[in-house]
């Protein structure tokens, strides 16, 4: 039977692969350590289960607005208005089942398919980014990341990848796999080649707590940029929830457009979630700071131990 061109071209993530490995070695009974998967080594924090639990005891499991429960959506606006110190209204706000599938629905509401649209993503990167770009008919150009500029690009490199056909420039910051935080200069640049040639800007922003020697900054938050930026964050790094899945976006004009795209792929995001995610958000913060400050002592001593070593 066919199997088409655009699914067995599809890229993969290497750590779900290896995760998959992992799985069946595990049931095979052999002991395994693994260090394959992007996730906290910490548990969910208990008040964000704990509100889970009640969810379900009060009934709260059955279809959602596309775009999320409002109540929900008012307490990720009121998070990203104080993170990003902008205005983010609920109406804005999206919330789907991780934050990955925004990375998709951003592509089909920027570029047209097989138009030549091109979407700008930093090299190396989260591999989703190339595959999705792909998968969805649209043009991917790489930007690379150099050590000299702290894993972040240079804007020169950027400039020169712009053409009629940009559509989409894909930031990370705090940036995965490298760790590198873009520069406020740097964003300023950024954000003056969005309005000067009129394309989004993606803003993969999933590490923002977890940043350790700089401030983490949003280029939504200079003026002029939220309205062109599709802010895109959510509670699997910095409340340990990666299998609660989820994640959610901010912009004041695809908002509605992502929602539509919700409704005909997954309907909506988690119910039950939902509301363990409004409760991380709502809730206590200390867990989160013991985790984040738990990464950076390993970190440290990390580097402290590579550094030892002669050369």
């Amino acid at each position: 039977m066919h199997v088409s061109s655009r699914t067995t071209s599809l890229g993969t993530e290497n750590a779900f692969e290896v995760l998959a490995e992992v799985g069946k070695l595990t049931r095979e009974g052999k002991k395994i350590i693994s260090f394959c998967i992007g996730q906290p080594d910490f548990d969910t924090p208990n008040y964000i289960k704990q509100a889970a639990i009640r969810a379900i005891g009060e009934g709260k499991t059955n279809y959602t607005e596309s775009a999320g429960v409002y109540s929900v959506r008012e307490s990720v606006a009121k998070y990203l208005s104080r993170s990003r110190h902008i205005d983010v209204k609920p109406e804005h706000v999206v919330i789907a089942n991780g934050a990955k599938s925004f990375i998709a629905y951003s592509v089909l509401c920027t570029t047209d398919y097989g138009a030549g649209d091109e979407v700008i993503y930093p090299n190396p990167g989260y591999p989703i980014y190339r595959s999705q770009i792909t998968a969805n008919g649209a043009v991917p150009v790489p930007l690379p990341l150099v050590e000299k500029k702290g894993f972040g690009f240079e804007i020169e490199e950027l400039e020169k990848r712009i053409t009629p056909k940009t559509r989409m420039l894909v930031i990370n910051t705090p940036h995965n796999p490298t760790g590198g935080i873009l520069e406020e200069s740097d964003l300023q640049e950024v954000a003056r080649l969005a309005k000067k040639h009129d394309f989004w800007v993606y803003a993969d922003e999933i590490y923002c707590q977890l940043a350790y020697d700089k401030e983490f900054m949003s280029i939504a938050s200079l003026p002029g940029m939220y309205e062109r930026t599709i802010i895109s964050d959510g509670a699997s790094k910095a409340y340990a929830m990666t299998g609660w899945r989820m994640g959610f976006i901010a912009n004041p004009i695809l908002a509605p457009h992502i929602a539509r795209w919700i409704t005909n792929i997954e309907a909506c995001g988690n119910h039950i979630s939902q509301y363990a995610l409004k409760e991380a958000l709502d809730g206590p913060q200390d867990d989160t700071h013991k985790m984040v400050a738990s990464f950076r002592e390993r970190r440290d001593m990390i580097v402290s131990l590579l550094n030892n070593i002669e050369a």
